[in-house]
């Protein structure tokens, strides 16, 4: 009885995950200025399980984090030094409290994902449940985008309630085209090595192209297209060159027809977001003080914008994220903060480059979008990140690419 209780509690918890997590802003809660996610509560729920009853997990929790205590501190002490120079109010302090924790559970999942993978044995999550699962939640992603897409079109109505209008663009579930689309360039990565092994996986992968075409994001377009030309080289053949073109015609195709129910939003000569995004890095570039230039202002810290309502406040929130990576680092953590994290990013890609390519992809596909986009650190496309790749190192001695 004990045995069958552990095999369902695993497995519950990982559907339970992936399915809330498919289901993107519609289990949001959001109570007054924060907000949360109900696979938040799901997921630490399960870390919490998982400590107390899986001593294996904390033991080996241990020996990862001991093996990079030096790059902590060092991380540690590029975040803070923003705030001992600019100390925020107790008020100002919760979101970055709030943003950081997020981070570390969503990084902990993907920890935790690797872990139950690499313990099946005694967790009873095997490589093909959990590939399982994700086809599903991906099904799900797509499911609910082409039903929008088809069937409500016009979301301008979103804007009442603090979100960005778009018309004739596939945004569900995630409410935003940019994100929606780059979580889905992430699920072609990650289903690449599989298309040739059954039909559905071919299938998820062109149904996957399609609904990227229909974002009319053109930093997707970019993420989407240099990872294809990566995964077509990096195990070159006549079969992925001509999978390569397959995926290419009809994703172009696709955008063309799409623009016929014309609006601002599907033209990709559009000047507006570009406007907008070069103002907002502007605003970030902008510092009189060298305490800032050397030190920011704080990781994930809002203190010097001005108040707005609390309806839009979440928007707030996400346009005062700089859209280009690099400049959040060096606006909100100074050029040590921006030199650090440099560094960290070559360091994985050349581990990446020796170990495992896919995540080479996947890490270079989310630095092409995160110049145009706060990318990397929106909450569902780091989530999703992390789980496939605790779920791709696993995979990467079963499945040749």
């Amino acid at each position: 009885m004990n045995h069958l209780k552990i095999i369902s509690l695993n497995q519950l918890f990982l559907a339970l995950t992936l399915l809330l997590w498919s289901l993107g802003q519609f289990q949001r809660i959001q109570l007054s200025n924060i907000s949360f996610y109900l696979h938040d509560l799901v997921i630490l729920f399960w870390l919490v399980i998982t400590l107390f009853k899986s001593p294996g997990f904390f033991k080996d929790l241990t020996k990862l984090l001991k093996g990079k205590i030096i790059y902590l501190g060092v991380v540690v002490i590029a975040i803070s030094l923003g705030f001992v120079f600019n100390p925020p109010s107790i008020d100002q302090l919760l979101t970055p409290i709030m943003y950081l924790s997020r981070i570390s559970l969503y990084l902990l999942m993907g920890v935790l994902s690797y872990w139950q993978l690499k313990n099946q044995k005694k967790t009873f999550i095997s490589d093909t449940y959990f590939q399982e699962t994700l086809y599903l939640s991906a099904v799900m992603v797509l499911s609910l985008g082409f039903s929008q897409y088809l069937f409500f079109p016009d979301t301008r109505f979103l804007a009442i309630f603090g979100w960005d209008d778009h018309y004739y663009r596939l945004i569900y579930p995630f409410f935003d085209p940019a994100f929606t689309g780059q979580i889905l360039v992430l699920l072609s990565i990650a289903f690449y090595p599989l298309i040739s092994k059954e039909k559905r996986f071919f299938g998820l992968s062109f149904f996957l192209s399609l609904a990227i075409a229909l974002t009319f994001s053109r930093s997707t377009y970019l993420s989407f297209i240099v990872s294809q030309l990566l995964l077509a080289l990096m195990n070159f053949s006549k079969k992925n060159l001509n999978y390569l073109l397959i995926t290419l015609l009809s994703f172009t195709l696709t955008i063309f027809v799409a623009q016929i129910p014309a609006g601002e939003g599907t033209k990709l000569t559009r000047t507006n977001s570009i406007v907008a995004r070069s103002e907002n890095i502007k605003e970030n570039l902008l510092s009189d003080s060298k305490t800032d230039l050397l030190f920011g202002t704080g990781l994930f810290s809002f203190n010097n914008q001005p108040k707005k309502n609390l309806l839009a406040q979440e928007v707030v929130n996400h346009a005062r994220v700089p859209d280009n990576i690099f400049v959040q680092f060096y606006s909100q953590t100074g050029l040590v903060g921006l030199i650090i994290f440099s560094f960290l990013v070559v360091k994985m890609s050349f581990y990446f480059f020796k170990t495992n390519k896919l995540l080479l992809i996947m890490l270079i596909s989310l630095l092409v979008h995160s110049q145009f986009n706060a990318t990397i650190f929106q909450p569902f496309v780091l989530l999703i990140t992390s789980i496939l790749m605790g779920w791709l190192i696993i995979r990467k001695n079963k499945v040749t690419v």
